[in-house]
């Protein structure tokens, strides 16, 4: 694959990008949080009496904290670190260290149950060493519908097209067979009703995350943000979003409609938005960015970074 990588690296000034994402102009960050030890937020938005207020639940040096408009933070559970969640109809769900915690208000919070899920994405929730579950809008959790292939240590997951077996999921993580593990980057194929890991790309040892956009998937390729366009082949070019650098990037899946915010890659203080359009938006955060994700009813991302939590709004043009 380094040989294809190098062609479709001196190719990508020509070809451009093929989404058809929507351009983001970004607002000034600005404070939301002034603790330096958060990585990570999950926002949620209530109605009470008639008006809508946001609760945001932060992983601090002290624990889980819930921060509502208003009010002054409180601390809910010691110890635990959150790994991400979601708002569904009944409330709010989270992954922690602990397990998976819920609230339905705002106001109350529980542990739901003791399960810990490792990974939380718009595809899905990664359960430790035990592959990709459905969370329902009424907080239930299914593998209805799912490939159930033996998948492990999942860093990245995205939907992808087999030219064989038609729409499955690519990950980055290790699959089992017979006893035996090996880091890479598969497809979840399913043959005569049985769910199979099959290699989805060659040189996977490169590939350190991925996440899915609207029309194909992201990956980090030796360093290099590539972009696979979702078509039948597998081998279809993979090209380089115009003007980002190799470097060691984090890559994190989020959703906001079909052509706006699909992904976002962040290295040191530069947070890069909206990588399926021809000029990717760059932001300088006041500090070293550590977590995103995004408040869909709002327009705004917010980002936890070494010098506090930031909000940044932004509009489509």
């Amino acid at each position: 694959m380094t040989t294809r990588t190098g062609l479709f690296l001196a190719l990508s000034a020509l070809l451009g990008s093929a989404a058809q994402a929507a351009n983001v102009r970004t607002g000034t960050p600005q404070l939301l949080d002034a603790d330096t030890s958060a990585t990570c937020v999950v926002p949620a938005n209530f109605s009470s009496g008639g008006t809508t207020q946001r609760a945001l639940f932060m992983s601090t040096g002290i624990g889980i904290v819930l921060k509502r408009e208003g009010q002054p933070t409180r601390l809910l559970f010691g110890r635990s670190t959150l790994k991400g969640g979601e708002q569904k109809a009944t409330g709010v769900y989270m992954s922690t260290s602990f397990g998976l915690i819920y609230s339905p208000d705002g106001l109350q919070v529980r542990y739901l149950t003791g399960i810990r899920y490792s990974m939380v994405s718009p595809f899905g929730w990664v359960k430790d060493g035990d592959g990709l579950w459905n969370l329902s809008d009424q907080g239930v959790f299914t593998r209805t519908g799912l490939p159930i292939a033996p998948w492990y240590n999942v860093t990245g997951i995205a939907s992808s097209t087999n030219y064989l077996y038609g729409a499955n999921l690519l990950w980055v993580g290790t699959a089992g067979n017979f006893n035996y593990y090996q880091r890479g980057i598969y497809q979840s194929v399913v043959v005569n009703g049985i769910s199979y890991p099959t290699y989805g790309l060659p040189d996977f040892q490169r590939v350190t995350a991925l996440c899915g956009v609207t029309v194909g998937y992201y990956m980090v390729y030796n360093g290099s943000l590539l972009h696979h366009e979702d078509v039948s082949d597998p081998y279809a070019l993979l090209y380089t979003d115009t003007g980002l650098p190799v470097d060691n990037y984090a890559l994190q899946s989020l959703r906001y409609g079909p052509n706006d915010v699909d992904a976002v890659a962040y290295v040191g203080r530069t947070l890069w938005m909206n990588l399926g359009s021809s000029a990717p938006t760059s932001l300088v955060m006041p500090g070293t960015v550590r977590y995103v994700t995004i408040d869909a009813s709002r327009r705004e991302l917010l980002v936890c970074t070494s010098a506090g939590t930031f909000v940044v709004p932004y509009t489509l043009v």
